[in-house]
């Protein structure tokens, strides 16, 4: 009964969704991420201007006013 069950068995193995499809979209979820990193970008650009700001206020004061 085994060796009749094997010899009539499918030859094909279902195989799982590829990985695009199980990928669920959240838009609400990308947008808040997407917002984030913008928020974190403008944050960092913002500190390194501060940052040139003080460098060149730092060499005037070291080094006098070049104008």
């Amino acid at each position: 009964m085994l060796s009749e069950r094997i010899a009539s068995a499918p030859t094909t193995i279902p195989s799982p969704p590829p990985a695009s499809m199980r990928i669920t979209h959240r838009p609400l979820t990308s947008l808040v991420q997407s917002k984030w990193n913008e928020e974190v970008a403008g944050l960092f650009t913002t500190v390194w201007r501060w940052e040139q700001r003080a460098t060149e206020l730092g060499k005037k004061v070291l080094y006098g006013d070049d104008s």
